[in-house]
């Protein structure tokens, strides 16, 4: 399957073009994910003008990234996409992720900003894990939820019980924020032109000043070149 995508879509970049391995990650972690894992799609109103914004800014980029888990980790990319259409609305946060970007927290913080700003039009979808061979998908976890429900604990007791204690509050505190709402669409892997179907487009509220286009054919345009640049 892969190998055909490969063909259909990334024959026009040469036959270099790096497929990934255990260390260093590649196009192959793009397709098939659903049999790896459970995933989560967030969608949004966004505008013609803003679409247009983002991919010109992808484009005139390096085609190169530095990952870094620390500082320059796959939730700080979708951070750093994110802030491309609510400037300023996404930010670390010291509690309870010590400074790191989550896919938990940005998850949480764009349910919040959808809450606070109903014109955003957040919708979120379920598209199950395939079931068959491989480990069942997880919870995701944040970093004090990482530490305090797992074997980590116990020698970070040992070593220094103040800062195991801190990090233990501010898992109670801080640290059990929900990942997704309650109620989520669920879509087949298979059946996924819910995700693309047309609705009506609305202004983000941190898009001061980009009017949105026609309703329902500017959104399907929009999707549509998105799909294609990053194909």
């Amino acid at each position: 399957m892969r190998e055909r995508y490969r063909e259909q879509h990334l024959g026009m970049l040469g036959a270099n073009v790096f497929a990934g391995n255990i260390v260093r990650g590649g196009w192959t972690q793009l397709v098939g994910v659903a049999y790896e894992r459970r995933i989560y799609v967030f969608r949004f109103n966004t505008t013609e003008a803003q679409d247009d914004a983002l991919i010109a800014r992808l484009n005139d980029s390096e085609n190169r990234s530095e990952f870094d888990l620390l500082y320059s980790n796959c939730a700080d990319f979708a951070r750093g996409i994110l802030n491309d259409y609510f400037p300023r609305a996404f930010r670390r946060s010291i509690f309870p992720d010590a400074g790191m970007t989550t896919p938990r927290q940005i998850t949480y913080k764009l349910d919040r900003y959808a809450q606070r700003y109903p014109e955003t039009g957040l919708n979120v979808f379920e598209v199950p894990q395939v079931p068959g061979y491989r480990r069942p998908s997880g919870k995701n976890k944040s970093v004090a939820g990482s530490l305090v429900t797992s074997v980590y604990a116990v020698p970070l007791a040992i070593m220094n019980p103040y800062l195991a204690g801190g990090i233990f509050v501010d898992y109670l505190v801080r640290g059990r924020y929900p990942l997704v709402p309650e109620h989520t669409t669920v879509v087949a892997p298979d059946r996924l032109y819910p995700l693309t179907s047309a609705e009506e487009v609305g202004e983000n509220p941190g898009g001061a000043g980009v009017q949105p286009g026609a309703a329902l054919s500017a959104g399907v345009r929009c999707r549509a070149r998105r799909k294609q640049v990053l194909d």
